[in-house]
């Protein structure tokens, strides 16, 4: 596996649980928390060291 995969796996991961926790679960600080480490398995950029 590459690493633009595991990134892309892990964004979409990060996505996902802040969705949940934002929606279902209304902590809305770890939504924002899940959200901004989603962005650091951004898969758009990768030349981002």
């Amino acid at each position: 596996m590459n690493s633009l995969l595991i990134n892309r796996i892990l964004n979409v991961c990060f996505l996902i649980l802040g969705l949940y926790q934002l929606v279902i679960s209304k902590e809305y600080l770890q939504a924002a928390a899940s959200f901004g480490i989603g962005l650091a398995f951004d898969p758009i950029s990768n030349d981002i060291p």
